[in-house]
């Protein structure tokens, strides 16, 4: 193995690694914005149920009261969702990119290995037709 391909195999090794962590990044930030959004869902319908029944004043005096306790809560748990979903986002960005980085080493790496494998026929060729026309010089 030469140095340069040695060098290469390192390099394709850590974009693997780049690329893996990415991934584990991207699912554990769309797990989380799952699980905030699913809270948000949760506290709305809780909101929703309590509301249900009771007088019709007494229903809005209740929901006022309510919605004035629950709106600090809910606002930061859509925020909290939308920040998640930003950051999954951008986790998604980051292992796009550490793939196009990988496959664009692979295909270096696949181009190298080619020219190797020419040079190293190139070389049979030339070896072979020396000995061949030793074997022609021979006979004469």
């Amino acid at each position: 193995m030469t140095r340069d391909s040695k060098r290469l195999s390192r390099i394709l090794n850590l974009r693997r690694r780049q690329e893996e962590q990415a991934r584990v990044q991207l699912a554990q930030s769309l797990q989380k914005a799952a699980q905030i959004s699913d809270e948000v869902k949760a506290r709305t319908e809780a909101l929703e149920r309590a509301l249900e029944g009771g007088s019709a004043p007494r229903r809005r005096s209740h929901m006022a009261t309510l919605m004035d306790m629950a709106e600090p809560a809910l606002r930061a748990a859509q925020a909290a969702e939308a920040s998640a979903m930003g950051t999954a986002e951008e986790v998604r960005r980051e292992w796009n990119r550490a793939a196009q980085r990988l496959k664009g080493m692979e295909r270096l790496d696949d181009r190298r290995s080619e020219e190797a494998a020419e040079a190293q026929a190139s070389i049979e060729k030339a070896a072979f037709d020396d000995s061949a026309s030793n074997r022609a010089g021979d006979r004469e």
